[in-house]
Protein backbone atom coordinates (compact mmCIF):
# COMPACT_ATOMS: atom_id res chain seq x y z
CA UNK A 1 0.00 0.00 0.00
CA UNK A 2 1.24 3.52 -0.77
CA UNK A 3 1.19 6.00 2.08
CA UNK A 4 1.45 9.74 2.44
CA UNK A 5 2.70 11.44 5.55
CA UNK A 6 2.12 14.98 6.78
CA UNK A 7 5.06 15.66 9.02
CA UNK A 8 5.24 18.36 11.67
CA UNK A 9 7.88 20.86 10.66
CA UNK A 10 11.37 19.83 11.78
CA UNK A 11 11.75 23.04 13.74
CA UNK A 12 8.58 22.30 15.71
CA UNK A 13 9.85 18.83 16.60
CA UNK A 14 13.10 20.31 17.82
CA UNK A 15 11.18 22.93 19.81
CA UNK A 16 9.39 20.15 21.67
CA UNK A 17 12.70 18.49 22.48
CA UNK A 18 14.28 21.80 23.49
CA UNK A 19 11.43 22.48 25.91
CA UNK A 20 12.03 19.10 27.54
CA UNK A 21 15.74 19.75 27.98
CA UNK A 22 15.24 23.29 29.30
CA UNK A 23 12.98 21.92 32.00
CA UNK A 24 15.63 19.47 33.16
CA UNK A 25 19.03 21.07 32.49
CA UNK A 26 20.73 24.46 32.44
CA UNK A 27 23.09 23.39 29.64
CA UNK A 28 21.34 25.26 26.84
CA UNK A 29 23.74 24.11 24.12
CA UNK A 30 23.28 20.38 24.73
CA UNK A 31 21.79 18.53 21.76
CA UNK A 32 19.12 15.98 22.80
CA UNK A 33 19.95 12.29 22.32
CA UNK A 34 16.27 11.35 21.90
CA UNK A 35 14.12 13.11 19.30
CA UNK A 36 10.33 13.12 19.58
CA UNK A 37 8.77 12.72 16.13
CA UNK A 38 5.06 13.16 15.38
CA UNK A 39 3.20 12.78 12.12
CA UNK A 40 -0.11 12.28 10.36
CA UNK A 41 -0.35 9.27 8.03
CA UNK A 42 -2.94 8.74 5.30
CA UNK A 43 -3.32 6.21 2.51
CA UNK A 44 -3.16 6.95 -1.21
CA UNK A 45 -6.83 8.07 -1.22
CA UNK A 46 -6.33 10.55 1.62
CA UNK A 47 -8.03 8.50 4.33
CA UNK A 48 -6.38 8.46 7.80
CA UNK A 49 -4.59 5.17 8.53
CA UNK A 50 -5.63 2.97 11.45
CA UNK A 51 -3.05 0.19 11.53
CA UNK A 52 0.34 -0.88 12.81
CA UNK A 53 3.05 -0.11 10.23
CA UNK A 54 6.83 -0.44 10.10
CA UNK A 55 8.50 2.97 9.78
CA UNK A 56 12.22 3.25 9.02
CA UNK A 57 13.90 6.50 10.14
CA UNK A 58 17.30 7.26 8.59
CA UNK A 59 19.69 10.16 9.20
CA UNK A 60 21.79 11.12 6.14
CA UNK A 61 24.56 13.61 5.50
CA UNK A 62 22.95 14.73 2.22
CA UNK A 63 19.50 16.05 1.35
CA UNK A 64 19.01 13.59 -1.54
CA UNK A 65 20.77 10.69 -3.19
CA UNK A 66 22.56 7.77 -1.48
CA UNK A 67 24.94 9.74 0.74
CA UNK A 68 26.16 8.27 4.03
CA UNK A 69 23.74 6.71 6.51
CA UNK A 70 24.63 8.24 9.92
CA UNK A 71 21.98 6.41 11.95
CA UNK A 72 18.95 4.22 11.22
CA UNK A 73 16.24 2.33 13.05
CA UNK A 74 12.91 0.66 12.18
CA UNK A 75 9.99 0.87 14.58
CA UNK A 76 6.61 -0.89 14.60
CA UNK A 77 4.29 2.10 15.04
CA UNK A 78 0.60 2.13 16.03
CA UNK A 79 -1.26 4.71 13.91
CA UNK A 80 -4.67 5.86 15.18
CA UNK A 81 -6.86 8.12 13.04
CA UNK A 82 -3.74 8.85 11.03
CA UNK A 83 -1.75 10.19 14.00
CA UNK A 84 1.39 8.68 15.53
CA UNK A 85 4.18 9.69 17.88
CA UNK A 86 7.60 8.01 18.19
CA UNK A 87 10.89 8.62 19.95
CA UNK A 88 14.01 8.33 17.81
CA UNK A 89 17.04 6.97 19.65
CA UNK A 90 15.04 5.57 22.58
CA UNK A 91 17.14 2.39 22.40
CA UNK A 92 20.10 4.10 24.11
CA UNK A 93 21.96 0.79 24.51
CA UNK A 94 21.41 -1.17 21.30
CA UNK A 95 21.10 1.76 18.85
CA UNK A 96 21.87 5.09 20.56
CA UNK A 97 21.40 8.42 18.80
CA UNK A 98 24.65 10.13 19.72
CA UNK A 99 24.62 13.91 19.94
CA UNK A 100 27.73 13.93 17.73
CA UNK A 101 25.61 12.61 14.84
CA UNK A 102 23.52 15.78 14.79
CA UNK A 103 26.28 17.95 13.37
CA UNK A 104 25.07 20.30 10.63
CA UNK A 105 23.93 19.26 8.08
CA UNK A 106 21.82 16.18 8.97
CA UNK A 107 18.71 15.08 7.02
CA UNK A 108 15.94 12.75 8.24
CA UNK A 109 14.43 10.26 5.77
CA UNK A 110 11.16 8.40 6.48
CA UNK A 111 10.04 5.12 4.82
CA UNK A 112 6.68 3.38 5.48
CA UNK A 113 6.77 -0.44 5.22
CA UNK A 114 8.20 -1.34 1.78
CA UNK A 115 7.23 1.95 0.10
CA UNK A 116 9.97 4.13 -1.30
CA UNK A 117 11.47 6.64 1.12
CA UNK A 118 9.44 9.84 1.22
CA UNK A 119 10.82 13.03 -0.27
CA UNK A 120 12.06 15.55 0.49
CA UNK A 121 14.11 14.64 3.55
CA UNK A 122 13.83 16.87 6.62
CA UNK A 123 16.88 18.82 7.70
CA UNK A 124 17.81 18.54 11.37
CA UNK A 125 20.72 20.63 12.70
CA UNK A 126 22.08 21.54 16.10
CA UNK A 127 22.16 25.19 15.02
CA UNK A 128 18.44 25.15 14.29
CA UNK A 129 17.87 23.52 17.69
CA UNK A 130 19.74 26.29 19.50
CA UNK A 131 17.91 29.05 17.59
CA UNK A 132 14.48 27.56 18.17
CA UNK A 133 15.27 26.82 21.81
CA UNK A 134 15.67 30.57 22.30
CA UNK A 135 12.39 31.38 20.55
CA UNK A 136 10.19 29.16 22.74
CA UNK A 137 7.13 30.91 24.10
CA UNK A 138 8.10 33.05 27.16
CA UNK A 139 11.81 32.61 26.30
CA UNK A 140 13.43 36.06 26.08
CA UNK A 141 17.05 34.97 26.23
CA UNK A 142 17.72 36.08 22.65
CA UNK A 143 16.71 39.65 23.56
CA UNK A 144 18.37 39.87 26.97
CA UNK A 145 21.45 42.04 27.44
CA UNK A 146 22.58 41.72 31.04
CA UNK A 147 24.91 44.18 32.71
CA UNK A 148 28.11 43.60 34.66
CA UNK A 149 27.52 41.34 37.68
CA UNK A 150 24.25 40.03 36.25
CA UNK A 151 23.26 36.69 34.71
CA UNK A 152 20.00 35.44 33.13
CA UNK A 153 17.71 33.78 35.70
CA UNK A 154 14.25 32.22 35.37
CA UNK A 155 11.77 34.14 37.53
CA UNK A 156 8.98 31.59 37.18
CA UNK A 157 7.37 33.05 34.06
CA UNK A 158 10.24 34.41 31.94
CA UNK A 159 14.00 34.88 31.70
CA UNK A 160 15.27 38.14 33.27
CA UNK A 161 18.60 39.68 34.26
CA UNK A 162 19.42 39.34 37.98
CA UNK A 163 22.41 39.83 40.25
CA UNK A 164 25.02 37.10 40.14
CA UNK A 165 24.81 36.25 43.85
CA UNK A 166 24.98 32.91 45.65
CA UNK A 167 21.70 32.18 47.42
CA UNK A 168 22.93 28.81 48.71
CA UNK A 169 22.34 28.62 52.47
CA UNK A 170 24.67 25.63 52.89
CA UNK A 171 27.37 26.93 55.28
CA UNK A 172 29.47 23.78 54.82
CA UNK A 173 30.58 25.05 51.44
CA UNK A 174 32.56 27.83 53.15
CA UNK A 175 34.15 25.63 55.78
CA UNK A 176 37.85 24.82 55.58
CA UNK A 177 39.09 22.19 58.01
CA UNK A 178 42.69 22.32 59.32
CA UNK A 179 45.26 19.68 58.40
CA UNK A 180 44.66 16.35 60.08
CA UNK A 181 40.89 16.82 60.19
CA UNK A 182 37.98 16.24 57.82
CA UNK A 183 34.51 17.78 57.36
CA UNK A 184 31.92 15.57 59.03
CA UNK A 185 28.28 15.31 57.98
CA UNK A 186 27.16 17.45 60.91
CA UNK A 187 29.22 20.42 59.70
CA UNK A 188 32.10 19.99 62.13
CA UNK A 189 35.76 19.14 61.56
CA UNK A 190 36.76 15.79 63.04
CA UNK A 191 40.34 14.51 63.41
CA UNK A 192 41.61 11.90 60.96
CA UNK A 193 42.25 8.64 62.81
CA UNK A 194 45.40 6.86 61.66
CA UNK A 195 45.57 3.09 62.08
CA UNK A 196 48.88 2.48 63.87
CA UNK A 197 48.09 -0.84 65.52
CA UNK A 198 47.04 -3.18 62.71
CA UNK A 199 49.81 -5.34 61.25
CA UNK A 200 49.72 -6.90 57.79
CA UNK A 201 51.29 -9.99 56.29
CA UNK A 202 51.63 -11.22 52.72
CA UNK A 203 49.38 -14.11 51.79
CA UNK A 204 50.15 -16.98 49.41
CA UNK A 205 51.85 -15.76 46.25
CA UNK A 206 52.37 -12.19 47.60
CA UNK A 207 55.31 -10.19 48.93
CA UNK A 208 55.01 -7.27 51.42
CA UNK A 209 57.79 -4.71 51.22
CA UNK A 210 57.11 -1.93 53.72
CA UNK A 211 53.59 -0.79 52.83
CA UNK A 212 53.61 -2.20 49.27
CA UNK A 213 52.21 -5.56 48.25
CA UNK A 214 53.44 -7.28 45.06
CA UNK A 215 53.15 -10.70 43.42
CA UNK A 216 55.94 -13.07 44.32
CA UNK A 217 57.99 -14.84 41.68
CA UNK A 218 55.99 -17.86 40.48
CA UNK A 219 53.30 -16.70 42.87
CA UNK A 220 50.42 -17.27 40.45
CA UNK A 221 49.55 -20.95 40.10
CA UNK A 222 46.45 -22.83 39.01
CA UNK A 223 45.11 -22.45 42.57
CA UNK A 224 45.02 -18.65 42.20
CA UNK A 225 43.37 -18.69 38.74
CA UNK A 226 39.61 -19.19 38.62
CA UNK A 227 38.19 -21.76 36.21
CA UNK A 228 37.69 -20.37 32.66
CA UNK A 229 39.32 -17.08 33.72
CA UNK A 230 42.12 -17.23 31.12
CA UNK A 231 41.02 -17.11 27.46
CA UNK A 232 43.05 -17.30 24.25
CA UNK A 233 42.30 -13.62 23.57
CA UNK A 234 44.23 -12.65 26.75
CA UNK A 235 47.35 -14.68 25.93
CA UNK A 236 49.99 -13.04 23.74
CA UNK A 237 51.08 -15.56 21.13
CA UNK A 238 53.32 -15.47 18.09
CA UNK A 239 57.02 -15.98 17.54
CA UNK A 240 59.12 -15.49 20.67
CA UNK A 241 56.15 -15.48 23.03
CA UNK A 242 56.94 -18.89 24.44
CA UNK A 243 53.28 -19.87 24.12
CA UNK A 244 52.88 -23.51 23.06
CA UNK A 245 49.69 -24.00 21.04
CA UNK A 246 49.62 -27.71 21.86
CA UNK A 247 49.96 -26.89 25.55
CA UNK A 248 47.03 -24.43 25.40
CA UNK A 249 44.50 -26.74 23.81
CA UNK A 250 45.83 -30.04 25.10
CA UNK A 251 46.11 -31.46 21.59
CA UNK A 252 48.95 -32.16 19.23
CA UNK A 253 48.92 -30.22 15.95
CA UNK A 254 47.98 -33.38 14.05
CA UNK A 255 45.03 -33.92 16.38
CA UNK A 256 43.89 -30.35 15.83
CA UNK A 257 43.93 -30.93 12.06
CA UNK A 258 42.04 -34.20 12.44
CA UNK A 259 39.42 -32.47 14.59
CA UNK A 260 39.04 -29.70 12.02
CA UNK A 261 38.51 -32.23 9.22
CA UNK A 262 36.02 -34.19 11.32
CA UNK A 263 34.02 -31.06 12.11
CA UNK A 264 34.03 -30.00 8.46
CA UNK A 265 32.81 -33.43 7.37
CA UNK A 266 30.13 -33.40 10.07
CA UNK A 267 28.36 -30.69 8.10
CA UNK A 268 28.54 -32.60 4.79
CA UNK A 269 26.69 -35.48 3.19
CA UNK A 270 26.53 -37.26 -0.16
CA UNK A 271 23.69 -38.95 -2.06
CA UNK A 272 23.89 -42.14 -4.07
CA UNK A 273 21.45 -44.63 -5.64
CA UNK A 274 21.44 -48.23 -4.50
CA UNK A 275 20.25 -50.22 -7.53
CA UNK A 276 18.45 -53.51 -6.94
CA UNK A 277 17.33 -52.71 -3.37
CA UNK A 278 14.63 -50.56 -1.77
CA UNK A 279 16.59 -49.98 1.46
CA UNK A 280 19.93 -48.35 2.33
CA UNK A 281 23.08 -49.93 3.82
CA UNK A 282 23.88 -49.51 7.51
CA UNK A 283 25.11 -45.99 8.25
CA UNK A 284 23.08 -44.38 5.45
CA UNK A 285 19.62 -42.78 5.59
CA UNK A 286 16.85 -43.60 3.11
CA UNK A 287 15.75 -40.49 1.19
CA UNK A 288 13.16 -42.38 -0.84
CA UNK A 289 12.55 -45.85 -2.30
CA UNK A 290 11.53 -46.21 -5.93
CA UNK A 291 11.42 -48.36 -9.04
CA UNK A 292 14.05 -48.30 -11.78
CA UNK A 293 13.00 -46.98 -15.19
CA UNK A 294 14.48 -46.15 -18.60
CA UNK A 295 13.99 -46.33 -22.35
CA UNK A 296 12.58 -49.35 -24.21
CA UNK A 297 15.30 -51.87 -25.02
CA UNK A 298 14.41 -51.93 -28.77
CA UNK A 299 14.34 -48.17 -29.22
CA UNK A 300 17.41 -46.07 -29.89
CA UNK A 301 16.02 -42.79 -28.53
CA UNK A 302 14.74 -41.50 -25.19
CA UNK A 303 17.16 -41.21 -22.28
CA UNK A 304 20.16 -43.49 -22.03
CA UNK A 305 20.48 -43.35 -18.24
CA UNK A 306 18.70 -45.37 -15.58
CA UNK A 307 16.27 -43.47 -13.29
CA UNK A 308 15.15 -44.18 -9.74
CA UNK A 309 11.50 -43.18 -10.11
CA UNK A 310 9.48 -41.99 -7.10
CA UNK A 311 6.53 -44.20 -6.19
CA UNK A 312 4.14 -41.30 -5.54
CA UNK A 313 4.45 -39.14 -8.68
CA UNK A 314 2.89 -35.71 -9.11
CA UNK A 315 1.87 -34.20 -12.44
CA UNK A 316 1.66 -30.60 -13.61
CA UNK A 317 0.07 -29.89 -17.00
CA UNK A 318 -0.46 -33.04 -19.07
CA UNK A 319 -2.23 -34.59 -22.02
CA UNK A 320 -3.40 -38.19 -21.75
CA UNK A 321 -3.06 -38.70 -25.51
CA UNK A 322 -0.14 -40.66 -26.96
CA UNK A 323 2.36 -37.99 -28.09
CA UNK A 324 5.09 -40.52 -29.02
CA UNK A 325 7.85 -38.35 -27.53
CA UNK A 326 10.40 -39.63 -25.04
CA UNK A 327 9.13 -42.90 -23.53
CA UNK A 328 9.71 -44.35 -20.08
CA UNK A 329 9.43 -48.06 -19.16
CA UNK A 330 9.94 -50.06 -15.98
CA UNK A 331 13.31 -51.84 -15.85
CA UNK A 332 13.64 -55.65 -15.53
CA UNK A 333 16.48 -58.02 -14.68
CA UNK A 334 17.31 -60.01 -17.85
CA UNK A 335 20.13 -62.44 -17.25
CA UNK A 336 19.30 -66.09 -18.03
CA UNK A 337 22.28 -68.35 -17.28
CA UNK A 338 24.31 -65.52 -15.78
CA UNK A 339 25.12 -64.84 -12.13
CA UNK A 340 22.75 -67.08 -10.08
CA UNK A 341 21.38 -64.30 -7.83
CA UNK A 342 20.53 -62.25 -10.95
CA UNK A 343 19.20 -65.19 -12.98
CA UNK A 344 16.88 -66.04 -10.09
CA UNK A 345 15.19 -62.67 -10.66
CA UNK A 346 14.91 -62.98 -14.44
CA UNK A 347 12.17 -60.65 -15.77
CA UNK A 348 11.47 -59.24 -12.29
CA UNK A 349 11.25 -55.47 -11.94
CA UNK A 350 14.25 -53.69 -10.38
CA UNK A 351 13.77 -51.67 -7.17
CA UNK A 352 16.03 -48.78 -6.18
CA UNK A 353 16.73 -46.50 -3.21
CA UNK A 354 18.24 -43.03 -2.95
CA UNK A 355 20.46 -42.93 0.16
CA UNK A 356 22.16 -40.11 2.10
CA UNK A 357 25.53 -40.72 3.78
CA UNK A 358 26.36 -38.13 6.44
CA UNK A 359 29.91 -37.13 7.41
CA UNK A 360 31.07 -37.77 3.85
CA UNK A 361 32.16 -35.41 1.07
CA UNK A 362 33.01 -37.83 -1.77
CA UNK A 363 31.06 -40.61 -3.52
CA UNK A 364 31.94 -42.66 -6.60
CA UNK A 365 31.21 -46.01 -8.24
CA UNK A 366 34.28 -48.23 -8.76
CA UNK A 367 33.83 -50.78 -11.61
CA UNK A 368 35.90 -53.94 -11.50
CA UNK A 369 36.13 -54.23 -7.69
CA UNK A 370 33.48 -55.14 -5.11
CA UNK A 371 35.36 -53.35 -2.32
CA UNK A 372 36.62 -49.77 -2.13
CA UNK A 373 40.20 -48.45 -1.96
CA UNK A 374 41.93 -48.00 1.39
CA UNK A 375 40.53 -45.00 3.25
CA UNK A 376 37.10 -45.21 1.60
CA UNK A 377 33.95 -46.83 2.95
CA UNK A 378 32.24 -49.53 0.88
CA UNK A 379 28.55 -48.67 0.83
CA UNK A 380 27.67 -51.86 -1.00
CA UNK A 381 29.25 -54.37 -3.48
CA UNK A 382 27.47 -55.09 -6.73
CA UNK A 383 27.49 -56.33 -10.31
CA UNK A 384 28.04 -53.95 -13.21
CA UNK A 385 24.88 -54.00 -15.39
CA UNK A 386 23.58 -52.19 -18.49
CA UNK A 387 21.41 -52.81 -21.57
CA UNK A 388 22.32 -55.58 -24.02
CA UNK A 389 25.14 -54.63 -26.39
CA UNK A 390 22.74 -54.92 -29.36
CA UNK A 391 20.18 -52.56 -27.77
CA UNK A 392 20.28 -48.81 -27.42
CA UNK A 393 23.18 -47.34 -25.44
CA UNK A 394 22.67 -46.92 -21.69
CA UNK A 395 24.76 -46.12 -18.66
CA UNK A 396 26.38 -48.80 -16.51
CA UNK A 397 24.95 -49.04 -12.99
CA UNK A 398 26.13 -50.98 -9.94
CA UNK A 399 23.33 -53.41 -8.96
CA UNK A 400 23.58 -54.74 -5.40
CA UNK A 401 25.08 -58.25 -5.07
CA UNK A 402 22.07 -59.15 -2.89
CA UNK A 403 19.31 -57.89 -5.22
CA UNK A 404 15.61 -58.05 -4.54
CA UNK A 405 12.50 -57.92 -6.71
CA UNK A 406 10.20 -54.90 -6.77
CA UNK A 407 7.17 -56.13 -4.80
CA UNK A 408 8.10 -59.69 -5.85
CA UNK A 409 6.63 -59.10 -9.31
CA UNK A 410 7.74 -60.30 -12.72
CA UNK A 411 6.87 -58.80 -16.09
CA UNK A 412 6.15 -62.05 -17.89
CA UNK A 413 6.27 -61.42 -21.63
CA UNK A 414 5.89 -57.65 -21.23
CA UNK A 415 9.33 -56.19 -21.83
CA UNK A 416 10.45 -52.64 -21.20
CA UNK A 417 13.88 -51.43 -20.15
CA UNK A 418 16.24 -54.40 -19.61
CA UNK A 419 19.38 -54.79 -17.48
CA UNK A 420 22.03 -57.45 -18.23
CA UNK A 421 25.16 -58.37 -16.33
CA UNK A 422 28.36 -57.11 -17.98
CA UNK A 423 31.02 -59.56 -19.25
CA UNK A 424 34.66 -58.98 -20.10
CA UNK A 425 35.69 -59.45 -23.73
CA UNK A 426 39.36 -59.75 -24.75
CA UNK A 427 39.44 -59.78 -28.56
CA UNK A 428 43.22 -59.41 -28.40
CA UNK A 429 43.57 -62.69 -26.54
CA UNK A 430 46.18 -62.94 -23.80
CA UNK A 431 47.75 -59.71 -25.04
CA UNK A 432 44.51 -57.74 -24.63
CA UNK A 433 45.04 -54.96 -22.04
CA UNK A 434 42.05 -56.10 -19.96
CA UNK A 435 43.15 -59.72 -19.77
CA UNK A 436 46.77 -58.67 -19.19
CA UNK A 437 45.51 -56.82 -16.10
CA UNK A 438 43.80 -59.86 -14.55
CA UNK A 439 40.38 -59.53 -16.18
CA UNK A 440 39.02 -62.87 -17.43
CA UNK A 441 37.23 -63.10 -20.77
CA UNK A 442 33.45 -63.69 -20.49
CA UNK A 443 33.49 -63.32 -16.70
CA UNK A 444 30.88 -61.01 -15.07
CA UNK A 445 32.28 -57.72 -13.80
CA UNK A 446 31.76 -56.57 -10.19
CA UNK A 447 31.57 -53.03 -8.83
CA UNK A 448 31.32 -51.09 -5.56
CA UNK A 449 29.89 -47.78 -4.39
CA UNK A 450 32.39 -45.86 -2.25
CA UNK A 451 32.19 -42.84 0.06
CA UNK A 452 34.58 -40.82 2.23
Amino acid sequence: MKFKIRRFHANRILILVALLLLNTSIVFSAVPEIINYQGSLSDSTGNPVNATVNITFTLYDVESGPGTILWQETQSVDVTNGLFNVQLGADTVGNPLSASILNDPVYLGVQIDTDAEMTPRQRVTSAAFAIKAQSVENDTLNSLSCGSGEIPKWNGTAWACAADTDTDTDTNAAMICPDGTFLNGDGTCDPVVVDTNTTYSAGSGLVLNGTTFSIAANGVTSNEIADDAVTAAKIAGGAGSGVDADLLDGLEASAIQANAVAQANANRSVLYTRWGRSDCPAGATLVYAGITGGGLYTQSGSGGNQLCLALDPTFAQFDNGNQNGALLYATQYWSVGSVPVISALHMHYVPCAVCEKSNAAVMFMQPGKDSCPTGFNTEYPGYLMAKHYTHSTSEYVCVDQAPTSFNGSAGGGSLGNLLYTTEVECPGGVNDPLCVNNYVSQREVTCSVCTK
